[in-house]
């Protein structure tokens, strides 16, 4: 039974190589910070549905200063606005592009996987003794070797 393909594809190492050193060079260019785990729980998360509150709500500080009192930092309130808005359409698009590659690596798996099985079941079939095989396939029987399962302990009658 042949193996379904969907994927047929190469990438080469330079290629994977490339990208990451654009990622580092976009990734140096964005103002980024590293919070840790407590800092993480602590903070408000911004969804969607409230973007429009945060862009709204820097509107009227722009447009009516007057009612803010003097320690309210506007201009630190419209840079952090303007930064959540250009990063979310940046994590927008990179959550898409984590998609496809994640969906990508998967059906390449899977596929993989199941060559690997087919090569495998041929392997066994071919049996052991057959010139060159039996490392192989010594190694990838491990891959199927379970531990045996203890025997219940027996309950005392009572």
């Amino acid at each position: 039974m042949p193996i379904p393909n969907r994927i047929s594809a190469v990438l080469p190492a330079e290629d994977v190589k490339s990208f990451l050193t654009g990622l580092d060079s976009l990734a140096a260019k964005l103002p980024l910070v590293d919070l840790t785990e407590k800092e993480r729980e602590s903070i408000n998360y911004l969804k969607e549905r409230n973007r429009g509150l945060v862009m709204n709500s820097l509107e009227l500080a722009k447009k009516i200063p007057g009612f803010l009192p003097k320690s309210f930092d506007g201009a630190e309130f419209e840079k952090d606005a303007q930064l959540f808005d250009g990063l979310f359409s940046l994590k927008l698009a990179v959550a898409s592009l984590l998609q496809r590659i994640e969906d990508t690596s998967n059906l390449a798996g899977n596929e993989a996987y199941a060559a690997a099985l087919a090569v495998y079941g041929y392997a066994k079939i071919a049996g052991i003794g057959t010139e060159g095989i039996d490392p192989y396939l010594d190694e990838m029987a491990r891959r199927f070797s379970r531990k045996p399962k203890a025997a219940p302990e027996a309950q005392p009658a009572k």
